[in-house]
C-alpha cells in the first residue's frame, strides 16, 4: 500500500477481510471478485457489521468456470493502466483446468495475457 497502489484486485475473495482490515487500503480501489453466490452469503453477513458499507470496495461477480476477467472486471470500474495488486489465493481447488488458464487472461484477445 506503501507504493501507492491504485487497485488491489482480490480472485475469489470468499470471506477475505483485506478490504476491510488493511490499514490504507480505502485509499485504493478494492475489487473482490467471486462467485455470486459466495458474494451474496458474504454481502449479508458484512452489511450486519458494517454500515454504511465502505466506497472503496466493489464486489465483481464471476464464475470462474465460464467467465473471463477481461468480460467482468472493466464493467465493474477497473482500469487496466492503474497500478494494480492481484491477490489469488485458495481459488485453484475450485476451478477447471480451463479456468486456471483462459478465464483468467485481462484480454479478450490474447489468451492468457500476464497481468500488468
Amino acid at each position: 500500500m506503501r507504493e501507492g497502489l491504485d487497485q488491489v484486485v482480490i480472485l475469489g475473495a470468499g470471506f477475505d477481510t483485506r478490504a476491510y482490515r488493511i490499514e490504507g487500503i480505502e485509499k485504493a480501489r478494492v475489487f473482490e471478485v467471486d462467485h455470486p453466490a459466495t458474494q451474496e452469503a458474504k454481502l449479508k453477513r458484512l452489511k450486519k457489521i458494517i454500515d454504511p458499507m465502505p466506497d472503496h470496495v466493489t464486489f465483481v461477480p464471476i464464475d470462474f468456470n465460464a467467465q473471463t476477467l477481461a468480460e467482468r472486471l472493466p464493467s465493474s470500474g477497473y482500469n487496466e493502466h492503474g497500478k494494480t495488486l492481484f491477490i489469488w489465493q485458495g481459488v485453484t481447488g475450485y476451478l477447471t483446468a480451463e479456468g486456471l488458464t483462459a478465464r483468467l487472461s485481462l484480454s479478450p484477445t490474447i489468451p492468457g495475457r500476464a497481468a500488468r
